[in-house]
C-alpha cells in the first residue's frame, strides 16, 4: 500500500509540474510523504511513523505560497487543503490518543468515580480507531468548511470600508453623462441647488474612449478611457499607488510629473498581469511600459507608464487635462467624481444628481453601495453553501445517534458487567455521553482550529498584500460550534439513557 501511495504521489507531482497546477503539485508531495510513512511503520512503529507524517503534511500545507513554484491555484486547492489538513490532524490525534486520554484521566482523577467512567468511555472508541477517526473526520471537514467561509466573509467585511475609501480615491459617486449633451460647468449649476450643501468636492476630468495601439499578442486595436485630470483632482485625490517607478519618491511626485510632461501617464490596477481574471480587463501593462494611443489625427503617440493606481473602480489612462485637450481634441467633460460631506446619505445624493441632470443623461454610481451589493451577493452564496454544509452536519449528528443505538445494542453484556461491578445508572449514562460527545467535540475543535488557521493562511497569501487587516469572525464560528455540540448531545442522549436504565440481569442474559 505504501509503494502504491508513493507511486500515486509521484504521478500527481508530475501532473502538477506538467500542467502547472498547484493542487497536483502539493498533493503529490503529501501523498509521497504518507506513502513513505506506510512503508517506514514496519521498522519504527505506527505511532512514530504516522506522527511524523502528520506533522510533515501539516507543515507542507501551511507554508507560504512564495515557497512554491508560481503555478495556478484553483478552487480545488481549497478542497485538497481541507482533506489533507484534517487527515494529517487525525493521524496525530488517533495515534497519540492514549497519551491524550491519560492526560484527561489525570486531570479528572481526583473525582471519586471520574477515573472509572473516563476509562470506560474511551476504551471502546480507542479500540476501533478507524471508525472513531472517520466519525471525527465527518465533523471536522464540515466544521472546517463552515469556519473557513466565515473567516473569508469576516476578513472582507472588516476591511470593506478602508478598501472602498482607498480604491475610490476619497470620492463617493461617479457620474457619467451622455457624450452628446455634456454638462458645461457642473460646479456652477450645482452651486444654485440644495445639493451644494451636501457635496464637499467635485472633480470634472476630461474623458474620452481612445483607441489603443497594442501588440498582436493583445489582439491589436482596442478602446480605453483617457482621463485628463485637473489641478483640483491632483491636489485632492486620495488614491494610493500599487506600483511606482523608483525615480518618483511619492504620489505627489508622480502627479506632478504627468502635469509637466505629456509623455508620462498613470494607469489603474486592472491592467496588471495579476488581474488576468478581471472580466473588465482590456489590455496588460506595467510600470515602465510604453503604450500607444491614437490621437485626434489618428497618429500613434507613445506614453510611458510611471505608476499604477490601487483602484479598479475608475479605469483609465490618466494624463493632464491640457495635454488631453490638445492631443485628443477633448473639450468638455462628461465624467464627474463627487465627494459628499460627512453624515450625508450617498445614495440620496446620487439619485438627486440623476434627477437634476436628467437632460444630460447622467448615470451615477455610488461606489460603496455597489461594492456592498457585490459583497452581499457573495455573502448570500456563502450562506447558501453554509446551509448545505449545516445539513450535512445534521445528517452526521443523526448518524452518530444511530451509531450510539447500535453500540448500546452490541454492548449489552458490557453494560451488564458495568452495572454488576458497581456502576450506577448515572455513571453508565455519563460514560456513553462522554464517549460520543468527545468524538464530536474532537471533530468540532479540529475543524474550527484548522478553519481559523486556513483563514489566516488565505489572508497571509491573498489579502495581506492588499493591506487588509486580519479579522476572526467569531460569532458564526462559535454559534456553529455550540449548535453542533448541543445537537450531538441531544442525538446520543436517548440511546445513552436507555443503556443506563438497563438492568444487570437483562443485560447479562443477552445473547447475540
Amino acid at each position: 500500500m505504501g509503494i502504491g501511495v508513493v507511486s500515486t504521489g509521484l504521478l500527481f507531482f508530475a501532473l502538477g509540474v506538467y500542467f502547472g497546477k498547484m493542487v497536483f503539485f502539493v498533493s503529490g508531495i503529501s501523498l509521497v510523504v504518507i506513502g513513505l510513512g506506510l512503508i517506514s511503520r514496519r521498522w519504527i512503529g505506527d505511532r512514530l511513523a504516522f506522527s511524523i507524517v502528520g506533522l510533515l503534511v501539516l507543515f507542507l500545507w501551511v507554508l507560504p505560497s512564495d515557497w512554491f513554484p508560481n503555478y495556478s491555484v484553483d478552487v480545488e486547492m481549497f478542497i485538497a487543503s481541507g482533506l489533507f489538513l484534517v487527515f494529517s490532524s487525525l493521524m496525530l490525534i488517533m495515534f497519540n490518543s492514549e497519551l491524550i486520554v491519560k492526560g484527561i484521566i489525570f486531570l479528572f482523577s481526583k473525582f471519586k468515580t471520574g477515573r472509572a467512567v473516563l476509562k470506560t468511555a474511551f476504551r471502546y472508541s480507542l479500540h476501533s480507531k478507524f471508525r472513531t477517526g472517520m466519525m471525527i473526520a465527518i465533523f471536522a471537514l464540515v466544521i472546517f468548511t463552515i469556519t473557513t467561509m466565515s473567516m473569508i466573509v469576516g476578513i472582507l467585511g472588516a476591511n470593506i470600508e478602508n478598501q472602498v475609501e482607498k480604491a475610490s480615491g476619497g470620492y463617493d459617486i461617479i457620474g457619467i453623462c451622455n457624450e452628446n449633451s455634456p454638462v458645461t460647468d457642473i460646479r456652477e449649476e450645482i452651486k444654485n441647488m440644495v445639493l451644494n450643501e451636501k457635496i464637499k468636492r467635485i472633480s470634472s476630468p476630461l474623458s474620452k474612449r481612445i483607441a489603443l495601439n497594442l501588440s498582436s499578442s493583445q489582439d491589436g486595436k482596442k478602446y480605453y478611457m483617457v482621463i485628463g485630470v485637473d489641478d483640483e483632482f491632483i491636489e485632492g485625490n486620495q488614491f494610493e499607488f500599487i506600483k511606482l517607478l523608483p525615480e518618483y519618491k511619492n504620489k505627489m511626485g508622480a502627479w506632478e510629473a504627468i502635469r509637466n510632461n505629456d509623455s508620462l501617464v498613470i494607469v489603474d490596477a486592472s491592467v496588471l498581469e495579476e488581474q488576468a481574471e478581471n472580466p473588465f480587463k482590456v489590455f496588460t501593462a506595467d510600470v515602465g511600459d510604453i503604450i500607444g494611443l491614437f490621437d485626434k489625427n489618428n497618429e500613434v503617440v507613445e506614453k510611458k507608464i510611471i505608476g499604477v493606481l490601487d483602484t479598479s473602480f475608475i479605469q483609465g489612462v490618466f494624463s493632464y487635462k491640457n495635454f488631453v485637450r490638445e492631443e485628443f481634441n477633448v473639450t468638455v467633460s462628461n465624467y464627474f467624481l463627487f465627494s459628499v460631506k460627512k453624515n450625508v446619505n450617498v445614495d440620496d445624493v446620487a439619485k438627486s444628481l440623476e434627477r437634476k441632470f436628467l437632460k444630460n443623461g447622467m448615470q451615477t454610481i455610488p461606489i460603496k453601495t455597489r461594492v456592498l451589493e457585490g459583497l452581499k451577493t457573495m455573502n448570500d452564496f456563502f450562506d447558501l453553501f453554509t446551509a448545505y454544509m449545516a445539513l450535512g452536519l445534521l445528517i452526521g449528528v443523526s448518524g452518530l445517534g444511530i451509531i450510539t443505538m447500535r453500540t448500546v445494542h452490541e454492548r449489552k453484556q458490557e453494560i451488564g458487567m458495568m452495572r454488576a461491578i458497581g456502576f450506577k445508572r448515572r455513571m453508565v449514562l455519563t460514560s456513553f455521553l462522554i464517549e460520543f460527545s468527545m468524538i464530536s467535540l474532537l471533530g468540532i475543535i479540529v475543524g474550527t482550529i484548522l478553519g481559523v488557521f486556513t483563514g489566516y493562511l488565505i489572508w497571509r497569501d491573498q489579502f495581506q498584500s492588499l493591506n487588509f487587516v486580519f479579522f476572526i469572525n467569531w460569532q458564526p464560528i462559535l454559534v456553529v460550534f455550540a449548535a453542533a455540540f448541543i445537537f450531538t448531545l441531544i442525538s446520543v442522549f436517548p440511546a445513552s439513557r436507555g443503556a443506563s436504565r438497563m438492568s444487570p440481569v437483562e443485560a447479562l442474559r443477552y445473547k447475540e
